[in-house]
């Protein structure tokens, strides 16, 4: 990914712990630096999204166009989802 490139969009960060993937919309992403490339996300101290990923030790961001909005809606509605 060109960093130098990134636009603005809708960000998810999503997550695995035992088989079931967690996802959430990210209010704050932003990149720190370009080499190397590093990110950093806001997530609620009180969020249970936090706790996943504190469980996994990993995550995934995506950040996505205009054109997947129906993606972005089913976020919205929960504050974390179990997707498939």
């Amino acid at each position: 990914m060109q960093w130098e490139n990134l636009q603005r969009g809708v960000t998810i960060v999503t997550t695995k712990v035992n088989d079931q993937t967690h996802g959430m919309t990210a209010n704050a992403f932003m990149s720190v630096s370009l080499d190397p490339q590093l990110i950093t996300i806001s997530i609620d101290n009180n969020a249970k999204m936090l706790d996943y990923i504190k469980e996994s030790g990993k995550f995934a961001v995506s950040i996505l166009k205009d054109e997947q909005k129906k993606s972005r809606c089913i976020l919205q509605d929960k504050k974390t989802i179990q997707m498939s």
